[in-house]
């Protein structure tokens, strides 16, 4: 457009643009302002650029990654057992983040099929990606073991990872009635 100035000293004019808010989880957004075209020769334009920085507001607290259940327990004769990782708030573009199985009681591959890889997220709120893992079922009477899940190396860093850890927890399926010991008369 153009502005138009009396020509009074100190005079100002003012530039009003309307900024959308959206519900994305964005950086800190920039556009310019420029002046040209000066209708007189008297004076110069000084400074003929202004930047305008939008930022975002749509990371609010609990926005990012997470465990839909960071603590779960599967039976040995399940087969497998799935962790859902959730995402809370809109990413344009999407990302990625990697997974691991970690041994803690429960130890690879005896007792379950360890697992890593990249899960990859479109960037929609509420979107869920599973994480499934082979649970071996043995002969053997043992008590309660768990394994570890860990989230890391997150390609955005416009959100968190706001839970990295989840237990697997496997029961034990063979400790069967009449099991144990006893005296053969």
């Amino acid at each position: 457009g153009t502005l138009t100035f009396n020509g009074t000293d100190g005079e100002t004019v003012p530039v009003t643009f309307t900024i959308n808010d959206d519900s994305l989880i964005e950086p800190t957004e920039s556009f310019f302002v420029n002046l040209s075209n000066l209708s007189t020769t008297l004076i110069a334009i000084n400074d003929n650029q202004a930047t305008i920085n939008i930022t975002d507001n749509d990371a609010v607290p609990g926005t990012g990654i997470a465990f839909d259940n960071d603590n779960i327990t599967v039976d040995e004769a399940a087969g497998t057992a799935t962790v859902n990782v959730v995402l809370t708030g809109n990413v344009p573009g999407g990302f990625t983040l990697d997974f691991a199985s970690a041994d803690d009681s429960a130890v690879a591959p005896g007792d379950y099929v360890a697992n890593s890889g990249t899960l990859t997220f479109n960037g929609t709120d509420g979107e869920t990606v599973p994480v499934t893992f082979t649970i071996n079922d043995d002969s053997l009477i043992e008590p309660t073991e768990s394994f570890f899940v860990n989230l890391s190396n997150l390609s955005t860093t416009l959100i968190a990872i706001n839970d990295n850890q989840a237990t697997i927890n496997i029961t034990d399926n063979d400790a069967v009635p009449g099991t144990g010991i006893a005296f053969d008369n």
